[in-house]
């Protein structure tokens, strides 16, 4: 199951990080460093409100859902009307700000980021529920649909020199269509009627200390880009957010892909078989997720000049080739806090423990902004967070195991270090070559001896499982 459930996310979000993958080198050669370090600072304005009005309702829905009889019309009805009354809220306080301050250039952003807010929000929330029901297909579907959408309204628009607005309302105008034509359906049943007020409480009691979580993770994540800003200049936040992008998103998704696999699987049979079972299951999808994330951290570190060169404009590639190799570090290192080892807070229902890990974090990482960029430009930043990252990750496994003995080393780990480490030697060669060619000749490479490398340790039992595939194909897929 949860290989079969690894694959469709692959298929589902492999194909929208292909295209976000295109558009920032489109966006890249269409902008220039200042213009990108506009949009990269809006959207992550609406990132951290989005954090901290909305996510809540996502985390509910992940928690809770799984264990509602029937489809959860109670428990859904009470979050809708938590959300329209997020909506009311956020939009008086927009208003206000627009009427009261006159900060140029970013007053004329207030209305776009009002709007982009609300239809992110509902967009993360019904794809969070698509996800909680075990339908990675459709979940595939809109997000594809999504990124699509986005790419060619904000190319359309850049056209029309609207410039960072450009980006901007693609991210609104596909998120809102995809949502729109494919998802009506999952809300079938929902009434303002039917609101709960004991699973308001319990939804916000859970939810709300993972929200502050978001919060302090936007410190780590997103303020270095306003401390560049200030320090410097939106063109030096453009500079480092295409690189931070290219490197983070790519590992990100892919480890993203394994995760919302796994998280729905490891919910149900905790809840429904308990805490052993939960724990084997663990063991499997933290061995995957490293099988996944190693490699693919090596190979960007290893190629990040030439992927540089190949993706972006010419104004950014050579900052990007520098930060590439240290943000995929601070990107492996978030991916196995967030994805793994946060479970364990969550699934003992104690996500309060998570806020100390994140105020520790956010912290250092503001004082290392602080300290670096002056000095070492955004090089220091880069540096900052995969200190802050490394502290995140290690206090992370250190606290959760209290609440949950979740498997701090899946079994296979050195197999998989080995594997990658195989990997990068062969790729060491070759890592001087340029150009479009030359990055294929790469990727194949490494993919194919990482590949070979892996079936010949027997990692995860892949011998036995391509064996059982081969003579007995209906048993992978499900079907008897």
């Amino acid at each position: 199951m949860l290989l079969k459930h690894t694959a469709y996310y692959f298929l589902a979000r492999g194909f929208p990080a292909f295209v976000n993958f295109l558009a920032l080198s489109i966006y890249s050669h269409l902008l220039t460093p200042g213009e990108y370090g506009q949009y990269a600072l809006v959207v992550a304005a609406i990132s951290l409100a989005n954090s901290v009005l909305f996510w809540w309702i996502q985390l509910a829905i992940r928690r809770y859902l799984p264990r509602e009889v029937g489809q959860g019309e109670v428990l859904l009805s009470t979050l809708v009307s938590a959300y329209l009354l997020l909506v009311g809220v956020t939009g008086l306080f927009g208003c206000a700000i627009y009427v009261t301050i006159d900060l140029q250039p970013w007053r004329g952003f207030i209305p776009i980021a009002l709007v982009a807010l609300w239809v992110q929000a509902w967009h993360e929330i019904t794809l969070q529920l698509v996800s909680s029901r075990l339908r990675p297909l459709r979940y595939g579907l809109i997000s594809i649909v999504r990124s699509l959408f986005a790419l060619g309204i904000s190319v359309l628009l850049l056209r029309a020199d609207l410039a960072a607005q450009a980006l901007l309302w693609g991210l609104v105008l596909g998120a809102l269509l995809s949502t729109l034509a494919l998802a009506r359906a999952e809300w079938h049943g929902v009434q303002l009627r039917l609101v709960n007020r004991r699973r308001l409480r319990e939804s916000l009691r859970y939810g709300l200390p993972l929200s502050a979580v978001f919060i302090f993770e936007f410190v780590v994540s997103t303020s270095d880009r306003f401390v560049l800003a200030w320090l410097i200049d939106d063109k030096a936040t453009g500079l480092y957010s295409a690189g931070y992008d290219l490197a983070k998103y790519s590992l990100g998704a892919l480890m993203a892909m394994v995760y919302l696999a796994a998280n729905p699987l490891v919910v149900r049979t905790f809840e429904k078989e308990g805490a052993t079972a939960a724990k084997a299951l663990l063991e499997r999808y933290g061995l995957l997720l490293l099988a996944v994330s190693a490699p693919t951290t090596v190979g960007i570190a290893i190629l990040a000049n030439n992927i540089s060169i190949v993706v972006l404009g010419d104004a950014f590639s050579s900052s990007a080739g520098r930060l590439m190799p240290w943000i995929a570090v601070a990107a492996l290192l978030v991916g196995a806090k967030t994805f793994y080892y946060d479970l364990a807070f969550q699934l003992g229902e104690r996500t309060i423990g998570q806020v100390g890990v994140m105020v520790a974090a956010a912290v250092l990482n503001f004082l290392l902004n602080i300290a670096w960029i002056p000095s070492y430009g955004i090089q220091g930043a880069a540096w900052a967070a995969v200190a802050a990252y490394s502290i995140a990750t290690i206090l992370s496994m250190w606290f959760g195991r209290i609440h949950f003995p979740i498997p701090q080393i899946p079994r296979g780990s050195t197999r998989v270090i080995a594997a990658t480490a195989v990997m990068a030697v062969c790729l060491l060669p070759v890592h001087g070559m340029r150009g479009l060619t030359a990055l294929f000749v790469q990727v194949l490479l490494g993919a194919a001896v990482y590949g070979i490398a892996v079936l010949l340790l027997n990692v995860g039992n892949v011998q036995i499982a391509l064996l059982t595939l081969a003579h007995n194909p209906r048993r992978i897929s499900g079907r008897k």
